[in-house]
């Protein structure tokens, strides 16, 4: 059985939009991203074969597993194929190009990636050129560079480029079409059944909910099922496919094996993991606990992908606090439960339970599978009915306007902007907060040791001080975070090195003015201690200057976090972030909304921090009289 091309109009579509803008001048790159067994290849497959019945010339090169594969092995099979076919019969192999006198490493390099690059774009002024490179994952460092170069030299020829990886690239791939492929849908399931099945397509549901709609498990599962003895049996007792087994050993195969045995036990706990429980079991060390759990500040009640309350056979459930497993509610598996899986929610409907959800029905890491457009995808209110089309008709729904809406669109890999920005909002204010009271109470304490005692302890500690104040702290920073492993807790360990000398000049000039009036002369006299008079005294007199720097204090350290994960520094990929928000805003400068909700978002917090940070100064500011 073959796997039937359905379900994937949309992404062929842009693919031979894209195409005819190539023929017309305006060449493309498109990068076909997803998980294994989505169908990536059978698309590449798809769009080459169209290609070619327009009488375009094409070309594929695919990327090895094989560690010992030779550099730049996808281009010159590539290069191979279009020599053979006479459509470049003196294009050169990119590994025959040869260093010239006292020439670099580096240099060589380049011009080797521009030659080539520039000779394509001009087999291209004919007829056209189609060029696939499959599965970039895998590929080595250079031939990454070669795609990403040709990338931008695409747009000057007649030359369409289309990549396919299971991931989005990291590096500049700012040229490349974007086109993240999801599990095939319920309809869509169906149609396949109905072309190239004797199963029922009414089980087109459960079909989905067990494989998630990839188009590998599919055909798998659908093999098994595709006999008169099993037609009618349930998926669970069917059990897992061979080749779907040598898939997952394969995979595993490739993990270090202290990260088989986390994974291992990952699986044994469920998806709902607690990460503490997930590191007692392995006896690892939770590098990053409070990032991990994020249960504070109620955003998730306001954006969630679990429901606030359930009610099913008499029963209520708070999914939102507590975690249950599928057979709860009727599932088959005792992971936990998927609450926006349609299966899921037709098994609570069928028992006469409702579901309650939060406004916002996406968390910070819940991908969009039916977006209308691809990601990043526009806020829903922006779209057409033309380009709702496809998805109203798998949904089953009138209009756009009865989709789940993304009121601010959707990142580059399908999440929800609006969801992003509440939790990375809260991480900002958590991270600026803490960071403020720690390093305020060192430089307090250190400011006013200086001050009160001064002598030799001021003056070894004001050396001190300007030494530790002359040291680049970015640039360090900027090391250690490529060194240690990114998390809430090494970014605020890292800060807090620095940011507690910002007080220490001020509380010191406080206690040194203070420390001569005359009621610390008569506590020292009446024998108070040392310790009372500083606190108790002094102290009070200090905190209102004190208090006056500590908004700007928050609003730097939330800058500070804001910038290094702008530049890739900052916490781990995939958490929510404003600074994220914004590198995602500056790569894809065709979705406006990416940029301005970063930007607004920042200047409007950094505004709130401020206008707070005053009101709390004048709270504790005794001599401010309010009438």
């Amino acid at each position: 059985m073959d796997t039937v091309l359905v379900g994937r109009n949309r992404e062929l579509a842009e693919i031979e939009r894209l195409l005819a803008a190539a023929l017309a001048g305006r060449g493309a790159t498109v990068l076909v991203t997803g998980e294994a067994g989505i169908g990536k290849s059978t698309v590449l497959a798809e769009a080459l074969s169209r290609a070619r019945e327009r009488g375009v010339p094409t070309a594929v090169g695919r990327a090895m597993s094989d560690d010992d594969a030779p550099v730049l092995w996808p281009w010159s099979h590539l290069v191979a194929e279009l020599r053979s076919a006479a459509v470049a019969a003196d294009l050169i192999d990119p590994t025959e190009v040869l260093p010239a006198p006292a020439e670099s490493a580096a240099a060589l390099a380049f011009r080797r990636r521009d030659t080539v690059a520039r000779a394509l774009v001009t087999a291209a002024r004919r007829d056209g050129l189609v060029l696939g490179l499959e599965d970039l994952h895998w590929a080595d460092a250079e031939t990454l560079r070669m795609f990403t170069h040709l990338a931008a030299v695409a747009p000057e020829g007649r030359l369409l480029l289309v990549g396919t990886s299971r991931d989005a690239m990291s590096g500049d791939t700012d040229q490349a079409n974007l086109l993240p492929l999801s599990g095939l849908a319920v309809p869509d399931i169906a149609q396949w059944l109905r072309a190239d099945s004797d199963v029922n397509p009414a089980r087109a549901a459960e079909l989905r909910h067990y494989t998630g709609g990839n188009a590998l498990f599919l055909r798998e599962v659908i093999r098994l099922l595709d006999h008169v003895e099993r037609l009618e049996r349930p998926i669970a007792d069917i059990g897992v496919p061979d080749r779907i087994q040598r898939l997952v050993r394969h995979r595993l195969g490739d993990l270090s094996p202290h990260c088989r045995t986390v994974v291992g036990a990952a699986a044994v706990l469920g998806d709902d993991l607690d990460v503490a429980v997930l590191g007692s079991v392995v006896s690892d060390v939770v590098a990053d606990l409070g990032l991990a759990l994020e249960e504070a500040l109620f955003a998730e009640l306001i954006a969630n992908d679990r429901p606030f309350l359930i009610k099913y056979e008499g029963q209520l459930y708070w999914p939102a606090f507590v975690s249950y497993s599928e057979t709860t509610f009727g599932g088959d598996f005792e992971t936990a439960a998927d609450y926006r899986d349609p299966y899921l929610q037709k098994l609570i409907a069928d028992k006469g339970g409702w579901i309650i959800w939060p406004p916002i029905r996406y968390s910070y890491a819940t991908h969009n599978l039916d977006l209308p457009t691809p990601a990043p995808s526009p806020p829903t209110w922006m779209l057409t009915e033309a380009q709702c089309k496809a998805v109203v008709e798998k949904k089953g729904v009138k209009s756009c306007r009865d989709l789940e809406y993304n009121w601010l669109g959707t990142d580059d890999q399908g999440r929800d902007v609006v969801a992003r920005l509440i939790y990375g909002f809260r991480i900002s204010v958590l991270f600026g907060l803490t960071l403020t009271i720690l390093s305020s109470i060192i430089g307090i304490l250190a400011g006013g040791v200086q001050g009160y005692f001064g002598g030799w302890i001021d003056l070894l500690f004001q050396r001190f001080i300007e030494i530790w104040s002359s040291i680049p702290y970015l640039y360090l920073l900027l090391i250690l975070s490529s060194v240690l492993v990114p998390g809430f807790f090494v970014l605020l360990g890292i800060l807090l090195l620095f940011s507690w000398v910002s007080l220490v000049g001020l509380v010191r000039a406080e206690f040194l003015r203070g420390r001569n009036f005359e009621y610390i002369q008569a506590a020292r006299a009446l024998g108070v201690s040392n310790g009372v008079i500083m606190f108790r005294h002094l102290l009070p007199n200090a905190m209102v200057a004190t208090m006056t720097f500590l908004p700007f204090i928050v609003s730097s350290s939330v800058m500070t976090l804001t910038a290094l994960d702008f530049l890739g520094f900052g916490l781990p990929p995939g958490s929510p972030s404003l600074g994220e928000l914004l590198s995602q805003g500056k790569a894809n400068v065709q979705a406006p909304w990416l940029g301005f909700t970063g930007f607004f978002a920042v200047a409007i917090m950094l505004s709130l921090l401020i206008f707070i940070g005053e009101a709390v100064r004048d709270a504790f500011d005794p001599r401010k009289t309010f009438r």
